[in-house]
């Protein structure tokens, strides 16, 4: 970590090994609003069967903004750590052991990125298999 970091990449770092869940949650939670906003904007607003609704279009924009702004900071980390896992879980499903040892690296930095509970069971799958020299 470097000495001069923001607030919000202090905060990340601080998150290390819940950071997939995270960005999992903010990626699903701001589709949510997004696609409801929408709706709101597109099918409700102006609709006489619904007259109650008409005074939550200033609330609609702004949320639709705010989670599309949200959307596009927290899918794409998403979809890093989803590669992360793709990547642990296709080398974890190699038999061959040179294939493997070929691997090595690329299964420790997932593991390594990821954090948690996928570096603890990257760490024994690699014990059990004998892949590091002692």
């Amino acid at each position: 970590m470097s000495e001069k970091q923001g607030l919000i990449e202090g905060l990340w770092a601080k998150q290390y090994g819940r950071q997939y869940q995270l960005s999992a949650i903010a990626s699903g939670a701001s589709t949510i609003v997004f696609l409801l906003s929408g709706y709101q904007l597109l099918f409700i607003n102006g609709n006489p069967n619904y007259p109650d609704w008409q005074d939550m279009t200033g609330l609609a924009i702004g949320t639709l903004v705010i989670s599309g702004i949200l959307m596009m900071v927290s899918i794409p980390t998403f979809f890093v750590f989803k590669g992360h896992v793709a990547v642990l879980d296709e080398v974890m499903a190699i038999e061959g052991r040179p294939e493997l040892k070929k691997r090595l690296s690329e299964a420790e930095q997932a593991a390594k990125e990821l954090g948690a509970g996928h570096l603890e069971k990257w760490t024994k799958f690699a014990q059990e298999n004998k892949l590091y020299r002692k």
